[in-house]
């Protein structure tokens, strides 16, 4: 069965260790798009993180953002399907992450918001200033997440970090056990916090099952835990040789790093438009 749909997680699979996507892998996304695949984006970042490199690849369709917390269309500037977490859940967590010491940005409406800059979120700020004002990221450097809160919309997600993985640990055990909401290891220091059910596997499942996509027909790509929702739903993933050692365990393939050719190698591989590839299936646990 032929490849219809190639999904991307960001950061450590798309995006090189310079945050950015690689020339090789742009020619092969187009050259594979020219072949009739479709390509979506489905990442742990804010929307607002997103568009630079969706406008980049020149994409259409909606991308998973926040881990599954929305889907949004930029072509509408809006989001299509979305389970974000409530007022209360949000001040809840709030709570926990001072309670913790645990440092977090909290991803809002159309911006993330900050209290603090940490060693974690420079490289970010980074980047977002070294981008043109049209797709620049809102950044919003807050005195109180609470205040945010309060006046928010959609309160997508809790992006937590924290150099004491002991606390990390606790905290992600409180709002995942105590709470009921889900935690994303989303870096080996870093935890999302979405609401239950929330996962960009989820959000994949109900998007090609709406339009008659058999999973067969996707592949994913990924580097890190959170990715291994896509890997379940997935008719091939993806792990690129740079992901966690238990994501490259679990993919049927494993791919060049993201600094290397990996991207463009797969999607030669495995996008054939003579009928498609196949690889064996190797079941992953429920």
């Amino acid at each position: 069965m032929s490849i219809r749909l190639a999904v991307f997680d960001l950061d450590g699979t798309l995006l090189n260790s310079r945050m950015q996507i690689q020339q090789e892998s742009i020619d092969a996304i187009r050259w594979a798009m020219g072949h009739g695949v479709s390509v979506m984006l489905a990442s742990g970042r804010h929307q607002e993180a997103i568009y630079p490199y969706w406008r980049e690849l020149g994409l259409k369709l909606p991308a998973i953002c926040s881990n599954g917390a929305c889907l949004f269309d930029f072509d509408q500037d809006r989001p299509i399907d979305h389970t974000p977490l409530t007022r209360s859940q949000a001040t809840r967590v709030l709570e926990l992450v001072r309670k913790y010491q645990i440092n977090c940005m909290l991803y809002a409406d159309d911006y993330m918001g900050y209290e603090s800059v940490s060693r974690h979120r420079e490289q970010l700020r980074t980047w977002a200033l070294s981008l043109p004002p049209d797709v620049r990221p809102r950044l919003r450097p807050v005195d109180d997440l609470g205040r945010l809160i309060e006046t928010a919309r959609y309160v997508w997600k809790f992006d937590t970090v924290s150099d004491h993985l002991y606390s990390l640990k606790m905290f992600a055990h409180e709002v995942s056990d105590l709470m009921g909401l889900e935690c994303e290891w989303s870096s080996e220091s870093g935890v999302d916090v979405i609401q239950k059910g929330n996962s960009k596997g989820a959000r994949l499942a109900d998007w090609i099952a709406a339009r008659g996509i058999d999973p067969a027909e996707v592949i994913a790509f990924g580097d890190h835990y959170n990715d291994l929702s896509m890997f379940r739903v997935a008719g091939i993933s993806v792990a690129m040789a740079n992901a966690m050692d238990s994501v490259r365990l679990l993919a049927d393939w494993v791919t060049g790093s993201n600094d290397q050719s990996g991207i463009s190698d797969a999607l030669r591989r495995f996008v054939c438009p003579s009928g498609g590839s196949t690889v064996r299936r190797t079941p992953l646990p429920a």
